[in-house]
């Protein structure tokens, strides 16, 4: 699925729901104001949905407003086995994403497994939260493990912030 130049806003779940796995290109694009998620893929974020085979790259692309509290809710929702590759910044350069959450429905929320990094760098985040700086950026060499805030949710894997 490609998704480029477009606004996915308003629907009263997800803007795009895959469950169980696909290709997924988002450019230029903005995910907002969504019931759910901007972008959902692979199931509820708990394990053992390792199953799920997913390709991710996001890239210049504005996730805000997304979700409504909810546990499963947020910006960008991601749980998939050991062979997905999730890039929203770091494999090909850096993502140059605005990625907005609130406490309860967080930009990012990752729950892949142990080992599976998602990669988010070089992106704008919530200023001054979860050691992001005045400007929403992350100083060097910071990837979470753990941690719950409106900019990300870290259930399990890893999420690279910064090199």
């Amino acid at each position: 699925m490609r998704i480029l130049d477009s606004t996915l806003r308003n629907f009263s779940d997800h803007g795009v729901f895959l469950p169980n796995h696909g290709d997924v290109l988002v450019s230029g694009s903005t995910l907002r104001d969504n019931g759910k998620t901007g972008l959902f893929l692979g199931g509820t974020p708990n394990l053992p949905w390792v199953s799920a085979n997913y390709t991710l790259r996001v890239q210049t692309t504005t996730f805000s407003g997304n979700g409504s509290g909810a546990s499963d809710h947020g910006g960008a929702v991601m749980a998939g086995s050991t062979n997905s590759t999730w890039d929203l910044g770091g494999f090909n350069g850096n993502g140059s994403n605005t990625l907005l959450g609130t406490a309860n429905s967080p930009a990012l929320r990752v729950a892949v497994p142990a080992g599976v990094t998602v990669r988010a760098v070089g992106n704008t985040w919530s200023p001054l939260v979860q050691g992001a700086n005045a400007s929403g950026q992350y100083d060097p060499d910071v990837q979470a493990t753990s941690g719950s805030g409106s900019n990300f949710l870290v259930g399990s894997g890893a999420l690279r912030l910064s090199y």
